[in-house]
């Protein structure tokens, strides 16, 4: 007897339903615009590895350690406060959406996690001055001005102890451009629309992603913010990296190419310890 076909999606196998808690393990539904063309069904989804290692990528840098106070700024339904309560932090988040926070505080509960998450305006934190270790935020500034992230940013500074340190992460403008251009040309070369792609979340009245930023644009806002001690880093791009490891690992350690070929900007950041002594 042959064993069955597992059916698969993007290179990665499908389950017939959304599991429980599937966010928080990286499982994702198979979008609706690509049924059409794959006969698949909506509520099928697949676990996408290259997500779970970018999120392990930021848990990484921030390198939780027991008892440390934790912030997720931007927390959405809460699952970097998850993954850093589980490495033993305390953890807040805060968002403005009240079912966001919710759930997120629905999933401290469930997995007896220390902390709250908050409905609060990222702009203006309702913490103490020097109050947390940490402070993460993940694909939250594109959805907001440069302006806001510059307030954002100052919130930060001021929450965090002296020496604290800041992980930010948010999708790279400059890749966006240069995967809209080959896309654009690939339809082109193929007698179709060219003009048809476009930078996903930033078309039509609904559009989020209103803050994209290039590399050069976010470190104004850092510099402007007050930090004065921070590093970019370059994670390996997981489109190229399912083609080739190899290619994937240089394009993300090449001081020049990493710029075009990274998928988000990640820096960390550390509040002034000197500054915050000796304004």
């Amino acid at each position: 007897m042959k064993p069955a076909i597992k059916e698969k999606f993007k290179g990665y196998e499908l389950v017939d339903a959304y599991p429980e808690d599937g966010w928080l393990k990286g499982y994702f539904y198979a979008v609706e615009e690509d049924i059409a063309s794959s006969g698949l069904k909506l509520q099928k989804a697949y676990q996408d590895l290259g997500s779970i290692r970018h999120r392990d990528y930021i848990l990484h840098l921030l390198g939780i350690k027991n008892g440390e106070r934790v912030l997720d700024v931007g927390c959405s339904i809460g699952a970097l406060m998850v993954y850093c309560g589980l490495l033993g932090a305390e953890v807040y988040g805060v968002d403005i959406s009240g079912s966001s926070i919710e759930k997120a505080n629905l999933y401290l509960k469930k997995y007896q996690l220390g902390g709250k998450a908050v409905v609060c305006d990222a702009r203006k934190l309702n913490f103490a001055d020097n109050y947390f270790d940490k402070v993460v935020s993940s694909d939250f500034f594109e959805h907001m001005t440069a302006q806001d992230n510059l307030q954002v940013l100052k919130e930060i500074k001021r929450v965090l102890k002296p020496g604290g340190l800041c992980v930010i992460r948010t999708p790279n403008l400059t890749y966006l451009k240069y995967a809209k251009l080959f896309k654009m040309l690939k339809r082109l070369f193929t007698f179709k629309n060219p003009f048809a792609i476009v930078i996903p979340q930033t078309q039509g009245e609904g559009r989020q992603h209103i803050g994209l930023l290039t590399k050069k644009q976010l470190l104004k806002i850092i510099q402007r913010a007050g930090f004065l001690n921070f590093r970019f880093y370059s994670d390996r791009n997981s489109r190229i990296e399912k083609i080739n490891y190899g290619l994937a690992q240089y394009l993300a350690e090449n001081h020049f190419l990493s710029g075009m070929f990274s998928e988000d900007l990640i820096v960390a950041l550390r509040k002034p310890i000197i500054l915050s002594f000796f304004p």
